[in-house]
């Protein structure tokens, strides 16, 4: 089976020459546009970030936007200019000023603008809808719309900063999924309509139990309709991307380093004697399961967009910073960097075991894993946290007790290079064999 998303490569290279005449445009437009509004000399950056928005919007439609923060910040320090009025942060103390921050549960800092497995797993949990996916071997119209408007969403962001050439973004529009566009509200109507039918009755319990709770009227609005399906969507979408990465990124790294792999398989196998045994419960003890996910949240974290808030006037890290002014920060780089983590780029589960485990190791005592936030922080930080990981255990658990995952030889990846990141991350395809266990060897 192949871990990968329908990459849109070949879309990216279609636009290439679309997207250098763009590119001018909005350097023209910087340049009769120059203004400053944070000091400039408080904060460092590159150069043309202190202008205009152009570095912004190049590393964005790059699809290489993390990284380009990461090299920023390891070369001008803690707080780096990325855009005339918009600063980012990579200290743990910045995280909690800008997140923590709030007033009677309400934000003082405000919120700007901006796979096939996970999929699987989204709708269900959503409105009860069994797309298999997997089974199928094939993507549903959601995951065929998703990905097909990845890059476009990320054009949408960035054109909001160029407002004199908003006409642009419309060559980026995936003419050729729009009709499937227009198919998903047909679609997720009808599958509202059936899991309203089906309140009280449902295999298990699923989010829209909190949307529309078992015994409440029926909508006859067909507002209140559209705002059901419309909400259900964004729940299914929010599950989708995240999951798909932390599934993509456990496999690929328990792949590329065969004895964690191989410490993790013995201690699934042994905990269990059958499939059924195999409950959420059971897993918060599996230490080596937990530190192996928590290690790929670390290694390849798919929030990496900044999360950027409104500065109401206040102090980011002992900085004072003006109102009004665009913050956020780069957990990509946190996570990556010597100064919080040893041996920060490699795959190393072992640094998240308690220090009397067996496997523990002492050089990674002094690691800041309390100020590693995957799931963000305050009160916008991800509700669905603890489902999410009972997912990840669960998954995984399974996975490995029931199978021996073997990567296909011949595949050359290189993951630091490949990744692409716009409204989801784009990765390169995993080719891999589940072979199954014979029981006798489970034990």
């Amino acid at each position: 089976m192949a871990f990968h998303q329908d990459f849109l490569f070949d879309k990216i290279a279609t636009h290439t020459f679309i997207t250098s005449v763009v590119f001018g445009a909005m350097i023209v437009y910087a340049v009769s546009s120059f203004y400053i509004i944070i000091h400039s000399s408080k904060f460092p950056g590159p150069p043309i970030a202190a202008v205009s928005n152009v570095w912004y919007a190049y590393h964005w439609l790059s699809g290489r936007y993390p990284w380009a923060v990461e090299r920023a910040l390891r070369k001008y320090g803690d707080r780096v200019r990325i855009a005339p009025n918009e600063l980012v942060f990579v200290t743990p103390q910045a995280t909690f000023d800008i997140y923590i921050s709030h007033e009677k549960n309400h934000e003082l800092f405000k919120k700007t603008d901006f796979q096939n497995r996970g999929t699987d797993l989204a709708a269900d949990l959503s409105w009860d809808e069994k797309m298999h996916e997997m089974r199928d071997m094939k993507n549903s119209v959601y995951l065929d719309v998703l990905l097909g408007f990845n890059l476009f969403s990320t054009v949408i962001q960035v054109f909001k900063r160029f407002p004199l050439l908003d006409m642009f973004q419309y060559l980026f529009v995936p003419f050729n999924k729009l009709k499937t566009f227009v198919n998903i509200e047909r679609h997720t109507r009808s599958k509202i309509n059936q899991r309203i039918e089906m309140n009280g009755h449902t295999e298990h319990p699923d989010f829209f139990d909190f949307i529309l709770p078992a015994g409440t009227p029926r909508p006859t609005n067909p507002r209140e309709a559209t705002h059901l399906g419309s909400v259900s969507m964004q729940l299914m979408f929010a599950a989708f991307g995240p999951m798909s990465d932390w599934f993509y990124a456990t496999i690929f790294f328990l792949l590329e380093e065969p004895i964690c792999y191989k410490h993790l398989i013995e201690e699934v196998r042994n905990a269990f004697k059958t499939y059924a045994d195999i409950v959420p419960r059971s897993l918060t003890s599996l230490a080596y399961l937990n530190a192996c996910l928590a290690e790929s949240l670390r290694v390849h974290p798919s929030n990496d967009s900044g999360l950027p808030r409104f500065s109401p006037g206040a102090l980011i890290d002992g900085e004072f910073i003006p109102k009004g002014s665009r913050v956020q920060t780069s957990i990509f780089a946190l996570s990556r960097s010597p100064r919080y983590f040893h041996d920060p780029l490699h795959y190393r589960p072992q640094r998240w075991l308690s220090s009397n485990h067996p496997l523990y190791e002492d050089k990674f005592a002094k690691d800041a894993l309390e100020h590693l936030f995957s799931f963000s922080l305050g009160p916008r930080a991800c509700i669905g946290r603890d489902m999410t990981w009972m997912q990840a255990r669960l998954f995984m658990a399974k996975l490995l007790w029931t199978f021996d995952v073997i990567r296909v030889p011949g595949q050359q990846i290189d993951l630091e290079r490949s990744l692409l990141h716009y409204g989801f991350l784009i990765k390169p395809e995993l080719k891999v064999r589940f072979v199954p266990v014979r029981k006798d060897e489970t034990r």
